[in-house]
């Protein structure tokens, strides 16, 4: 019997990559993207959504319903800001030196 995992932003990156391996390790995968996806496997299932819309927690709910042996849940959706760089600072430290 498969192992079944769920990778939430997979269509491309670490998520892509991820979700690629653990079809090749005999997971049956089941993806959440913005975007469509390369992947054509038959133990890959995908579903458009993006995590910001608000029907987003009505899919999950449904996926984790019936998927009562899911092994592995990945989070790997990125947010979309591009890094400055010249502007990081540690948390809770001030900018004086």
């Amino acid at each position: 019997m498969a192992s079944h995992a769920l990778v939430i932003g997979n269509s491309d990156g670490i998520g892509l990559a991820l979700t690629r391996r653990l079809l090749a390790d005999g997971y049956e995968v089941i993806g959440i993207s913005k975007s469509r996806t390369l992947i054509d496997h038959p133990s890959y299932k995908h579903f458009i959504q993006d995590v910001t819309d608000p029907e987003y927690r009505v899919l999950l709910q449904t996926i984790l319903a019936d998927q009562v042996e899911l092994r592995l849940c990945v989070y790997s959706a990125g947010i979309c800001h591009l890094l400055d760089f010249a502007n990081l600072r540690q948390p809770g430290l001030s900018s004086r030196s």
